[in-house]
Parts: C-alpha cells; structure tokens; sequence
C-alpha cells in the first residue's frame, strides 16, 4: 500500500462523521452506512477491489446528548475488560462486507482522533 491510499483512508476515517470537514477522496464511492441505538456507526467505501469500513469512534459533543452516554457506556466496558455491544456490531458488519464482497482487500479503520487512526481487524 501507496502513501495515497493511506492518506485516502486516513480521509475516509473523518468523512464517515458526515460534518462536511473531510471530502470523499477521488476514485472511493460510499456503499453503505450502518448505526445501531448503541451509539455504533459505520460508513462503508469501495475503491475496485479495496473496501474501507470506517467506524466512528467516541463523540464528545453536549454532556445531555444521550449518544455521548451510550459511547461512553461502551468505552467503559472495554476499560473493565468487558466486550461492548458495539464490538458485536462492527463484526456483523465485517461479515455482512466479507459475504457480499468475498474476493476483496477490506480495512476496518476507527479514529482515535482528528489526527490518528487506528484499525481493527475480524477476520
């Protein structure tokens, strides 16, 4: 892997927030997004045979905002070595990718911030 496509997944980890801050790259189309009433979303990238998940990580925005709570609720579990719902989520949809696309290069992409990513991997 180029310098590029790192850089267009580092893009895609901040255009899965849909604000507007990030453009999608050129060559990737969106395929799909998914959300759970746990706070998990991902958004779904296809460029030939590379397909990007992104999964939105922990948003901080207004302490009332109920899916701060739930991300949080999720981000304690795994501080007390306990496996969040959202976990289960971003499998299936691995999964769901893995069978509808099963010759294809996938990437599971979480950032950590607006500066650093990181991945995932199921499979």
């Amino acid at each position: 892997m180029d310098k590029k496509f790192h850089t267009d997944l580092m893009i895609l980890s901040g255009h899965t927030y849909k604000n507007g801050d990030f453009e999608l790259p050129s060559n990737w189309q969106e395929l799909t997004s998914f959300s759970a009433n746990n706070g998990f979303q991902a958004t779904v990238y296809k460029n030939g045979n590379d397909i990007a998940i992104s999964y939105r990580g922990t948003e901080i925005t207004k302490s009332e905002d109920i899916e701060n709570i739930k991300d949080l609720y999720s981000d304690s579990q795994m501080y007390f070595n306990q496996l969040p719902a959202q976990y289960k989520n971003a499998n299936e949809v691995y999964q769901q990718i893995r069978h509808a696309y099963p010759n294809a290069n996938i990437y599971s992409y979480r950032p950590f911030s607006w500066r650093q990513f990181g991945s995932i991997g199921f499979g």
